[in-house]
């Protein structure tokens, strides 16, 4: 991925400068003038309380004991949120609390906590003509260690009265291999009835949260995850373990070969998705877009045919992963998987047969790829032999082509709907789509001249501009074609 480290190193300076903005500080020991903190920074802050206090010790403690007996909750996050009135506070407009949920193994012992932030101390100044505010940062840490029983229990572990802080751990019973369920919650205590907000809340605040021993990935019920979806990605991320929930704020840590040791609050976390190039196939010749200006129709859809029976090849190495899950809760989702492959092979053989025996359906796959060779060559410069079809464009292709040819698919009412991330082809896999349906259209007569061919709809301006130019050079590319090939409906 070295072509991309420039583009990898101003992220993470856009990273940096937005942290400043919005988290700050700017400087460790900031002093903002006649800017209020509050307005200053949206992120990262625990507010002071409103009247009215906070709910009651001893029904929070009735809370987390109850929540050992819980097995019917899909996810921990929404065992702890509904279990634990200590983490109430993050789940609100303005949060007066957040908190971090982890689980360790049974040899765990201690915690090591530390809680960091600033308050900004508020000094006004009259020179005769105005008022001058200032708040100067002034920053604040909360260390401490907690010892980690075996029974249920509610705690609080540092501050109390006077400091504006409370660090609260809540422990629970959660596997009956003795891992326990930890919650620990850092609070802001300071009531604004009594304060000025902008130095009763806490700012740039970040929990960090240290075991002797490893800590074990979270549990989660996959037996009580009914949405098909959702199952489906917990097959694909299977082997990517999450140590952490993060509760008014997200969460950071780092693996090491021994395990994860130390996790901490983040309240901007940031996560780098490499550019994703799509596979390649053994049969090249039929990706080249000047390929098909002589191609012959046989030794051609014979290509076509070649390039199903990979990805045929490549599904049965899907399946072989499949069977060898030890977990069979992941067999269903499998399964599906599985079954939308071969719906998939089944389609990209029906469009390979169309072009094998349709006359009009086989000339308008040669003008569309004529089309999107011409405007390729005109648009992103490079000679015609360095125009190339990526597999996954080609495969969306074929499998449409029946839907548009034969009214009585059974795919014609569906929506194909095309995933790749920005930049990976998806634009010049449908212009294809396209360029197949203006031409074939022209070619059997289906059309009224004067008609809509094809709606395209973007949600982001910059993206529209970018993609209308495109689609305006392909259907300037299909129009020089029909004038040339003295084809009607122009």
């Amino acid at each position: 991925m070295d072509n991309y480290d420039d583009f990898y190193s101003a992220a993470d300076d856009i990273y940096k400068y937005l942290k400043r903005d919005l988290l700050g500080p700017a400087e460790e020991h900031e002093v903002l003038e006649n800017v209020e903190p509050l307005s200053a920074y949206v992120c990262g802050i625990l507010w002071p309380r409103r009247a009215g206090g906070r709910a009651n010790e001893a029904d929070e403690h009735e809370a987390a004991l109850s929540a050992a007996a819980r097995e019917d909750v899909e996810d921990l996050e929404d065992l702890v949120a509904s279990a634990d009135d200590t983490i109430e506070g993050a789940n609100i407009y303005e949060p007066t609390s957040m908190g971090i949920s982890l689980m360790l193994p049974d040899s765990a012992a201690k915690l090591h906590i530390t809680f960091s932030g600033a308050r900004y101390r508020h000094e006004a100044e009259d020179d005769g003509r105005r008022v001058v505010h200032r708040y100067t940062r002034v920053p604040f840490s909360v260390q401490s260690e907690a010892d980690i029983g075996s029974n249920p229990e509610t705690k609080k572990i540092a501050g109390g009265e006077g400091s504006g802080v409370e660090i609260i751990l809540t422990l629970r019973n959660f596997l009956k291999d003795g891992g326990k369920l930890v919650t620990v919650t850092a609070q802001n205590t300071v009531h604004a009835k009594s304060i000025d907000r902008n130095t009763g809340a806490l700012f740039q605040c970040e929990l960090l949260v240290s075991s002797d021993a490893a800590l074990l990935p979270v549990y989660r019920n996959n037996a009580l995850v009914s949405d098909a979806e959702e199952k489906i990605s917990q097959l694909q991320y299977r082997n990517v373990m999450n140590f952490t929930y993060g509760h008014g704020c997200s969460t950071s840590y780092s693996e090491t070969p021994d395990g994860v040791f130390e996790v901490k609050s983040d309240f901007m976390p940031k996560e780098r998705v490499y550019q994703m190039m799509p596979g390649a196939t053994d049969n090249r010749d039929i990706l080249n877009l000047s390929y098909w200006a002589g191609a012959p129709r046989s030794s051609a859809c014979a290509g076509l045919s070649r390039f199903e029976e990979e990805y045929e090849r490549w599904r049965e190495g899907q399946f072989a992963l499949s069977r060898g899950i030890a977990d069979s809760s992941y067999r269903e989702a499998g399964d599906r998987v599985l079954a939308r492959i071969d719906r998939c092979i089944a389609r990209l053989r029906g469009g390979i047969k169309i072009l094998e025996n349709d006359d009009m359906a086989w000339r308008a796959f040669v003008l569309m790829n004529r089309a999107m060779l011409l405007q390729r060559v005109k648009t992103k410069g490079g000679s015609e032999q360095s125009a190339n079809w990526y597999p996954f464009q080609l495969a969306y292709i074929l499998q449409i082509i029946p839907d548009i040819v034969d009214d009585t698919s059974g795919f014609r009412e569906c929506v194909d709907l095309l995933w790749f991330p920005t930049g990976g082809g998806k634009t010049e896999a449908y212009l294809g789509v396209a360029a197949f349906v203006i031409f074939y259209r022209r070619l059997s007569g289906k059309m009224a001249s004067d008609g809509v061919t094809v709606i395209m709809r973007y949600t982001l301006r910059l993206l529209t501009i970018q993609q209308f130019e495109r689609a305006t050079a392909l259907i300037c590319a299909c129009e020089h074609i029909r004038r040339r090939e003295d084809i009607g409906g122009g």
